[in-house]
């Protein structure tokens, strides 16, 4: 096998708490899934958390020395390279994972629920944690108060939605840049360093729910979900370089769980190419360079059926 890479997915409005999302390994170069594997997580016995996606499925990946983690809603999931689960961590702060980045110091994980991003030992203990909702220079910028002034941070139950709907920013993308780490904002079109100071690197409000982010050279590149196109820019000033646009479906008809074109996922393969995943469960890869799609690998025509997240194997 050649060139490999790991998808996540998420079934939106499915009822079989078995069956709300899935691990795919993909040969890029035949084009075909080589193994599909249910996530190995089933949300508690009280409702989901909303009718949509909620705490289904699965979204970040990411594979370090030889071991594939993989975000479930409260907990990450360990696999092996064949699939074959290993184990699971759990942490406290762990509420609506997204986004995760490996190596040899622990694990950072997303919570989307809180607001925050915390670093976790491989044992899963709280190395260091953030609180976005609660940092008075980004309360200023974004004009916004604490969310944590009447609850403690906690795994809301099922009925709580006013507290599950009240994310100020829901981040949707993680990347770890000269020992830096970066987070996107959903909410804000925002991209905001995190650790070791906090910063807001840039806002730009032709970003719409945008996914996950990337740092290549002197560029940094942003998934534009909802516009279906790639944005780049200077990774020292935050100024925008280029747009790309990368429509593969018309999402101009959307169902009551999903849009046709929502882009989620990406990750770099190397030689200037990345690959980004779309619905229904779509990836495709794209030419950093000429600005452009390349091959498309069609694994799945349910509209419900969504790509979360990626990596290269």
């Amino acid at each position: 096998m050649g060139r490999a890479a790991y998808v996540t997915t998420v079934k939106r409005g499915e009822t079989n708490r078995a069956l709300t999302g899935f691990i795919i390994k993909v040969d890029l170069d035949s084009k075909t899934a080589l193994q599909t594997h249910p996530i190995d997580y089933t949300p508690p016995d009280s409702k989901f958390w909303n009718s949509r996606g909620g705490n289904r499925g699965a979204r970040g990946v990411f594979l370090y020395r030889s071991r594939l983690y993989v975000a479930a809603a409260t907990e990450i999931c360990v696999y092996d390279e064949d699939l074959v689960l290993a184990g699971k961590i759990s942490n406290p702060l762990f509420c609506g994972l997204h986004n995760l980045y490996v190596d040899e110091t622990g694990i950072i994980a997303v919570s989307t629920v809180f607001d925050a991003v915390v670093k976790v030992s491989f044992s899963g203990e709280t190395i260091w944690s953030w609180f976005g909702a609660e940092h008075v220079a980004l309360q200023k910028t974004f004009s916004f108060s604490s969310r944590f002034s009447e609850h403690a941070p906690r795994v809301p139950d099922s009925e709580d939605y006013k507290f599950l709907e009240s994310e100020v920013f829901h981040f949707s993308g993680l990347a770890v840049h000269d020992k830096s780490v970066y987070v996107l904002s959903a909410k804000q079109s925002a991209v905001i360093q995190v650790y070791p100071d906090t910063r807001v690197f840039f806002v730009d409000s032709t970003l719409k729910s945008p996914h996950d982010l990337v740092f290549r050279g002197n560029t940094l590149l942003v998934n534009n979900t909802r516009n279906q196109s790639v944005s780049a820019y200077d990774v020292n000033t935050g100024g925008k370089r280029w747009v790309a646009k990368t429509r593969i479906y018309d999402n101009s008809n959307p169902t009551q769980f999903s849009r046709a074109g929502w882009q989620r996922g990406l990750v770099y393969l190397g030689n200037g190419e990345c690959l980004i995943g779309t619905s229904p469960l779509t990836i495709f890869t794209f030419n950093v360079s000429k600005r452009a799609v390349g091959e498309i690998f069609r694994l799945d025509t349910d509209i419900k059926h969504c790509v979360y997240s990626l990596c290269a194997a």
